[in-house]
């Protein structure tokens, strides 16, 4: 799979839009993508350091969900630059 850089700006664009501090973010829905394409692109905006992400892990056998906690700084800079 490639790297698709306006999926990555469009992710972190809903992050910036819908975070609240303190509160846990689902991965979104984004229209016109498929699912496992954005699940893949939120996992290399964690791995880039754009995004605060809370692994799931498994509980009572139970996974429980990806948790997003914010953008980072560097999620920020990258929307920001993006923008200009």
């Amino acid at each position: 799979m490639r790297r698709n850089l306006q999926l990555i700006f469009e992710i972190l664009c809903y992050f910036e839009q819908e975070g609240k501090p303190g509160i846990y973010m689902p991965r979104p829905e984004i229209p016109g993508h498929d699912k496992a394409v954005v699940n893949y692109h939120v996992d290399l905006c964690a791995e880039a350091g754009f995004i605060r992400f809370k692994r799931s892990r498994i509980s009572k056998g139970i996974p429980e969900t990806d948790k997003i906690e914010a953008l980072t700084w560097a999620g920020h800079d990258f929307l920001e630059n993006w923008r200009n």
